[in-house]
């Protein structure tokens, strides 16, 4: 049998916000106004989340494991508190994250680099697995943050 657990606090809604304030045509929203919005940010922290995004949702995987009160400050605290790849890793993989995709990217992790193969890799495997397809560039992106993760890890914070 199924069983439901419900979880609140708005460590989601701060997750989900992002994610719309990346994707505001996705959402009926003007370019413009999210544009503002993230402009609002330091330059520094607003080019690690422009990087971030594409492969990042709200992870709901790692939320979930977060004592309350699960709000931003709290979220913050459990993400400093990991080492800046365990960040990537929690922030980008979901439990259900496909097993080649997880591989490849350790990979190149632990190569500090990426090649043209994980390109073509990744733009087959992420619309198999995935509801949204993936531009070259956000492939690309994805690459370089995982082959500097210890780099991206701590700029994240």
């Amino acid at each position: 049998m199924t069983t439901l657990h419900w979880d609140n606090g708005s460590a989601y809604d701060f997750f989900v916000s992002l994610h719309i304030l990346h994707r505001p045509d996705d959402y009926g929203l003007r370019k413009a106004w999210a544009k503002g919005v993230r402009a609002r940010l330091g330059q520094p922290e607003r080019e690690t989340l422009e990087q971030i995004m594409p492969m990042m949702t709200a992870p709901l995987h790692f939320l979930q494991t977060i004592d309350q009160p699960k709000d931003s400050a709290t979220v913050l605290a459990n993400l400093g508190a990991l080492s800046p790849v365990e960040r990537v890793e929690r922030l980008t993989l979901g439990h259900d994250s496909p097993p080649e995709i997880v591989a490849r990217l350790h990979a190149i992790r632990e190569q500090g680099s990426w090649q043209e193969e994980d390109v073509k890799l990744l733009l087959e495997a992420v619309p198999q697995h995935y509801s949204h397809r993936m531009k070259r560039q956000e492939i690309t992106q994805t690459l370089s943050i995982w082959a500097n993760a210890e780099e991206f890890g701590e700029a994240f914070l």
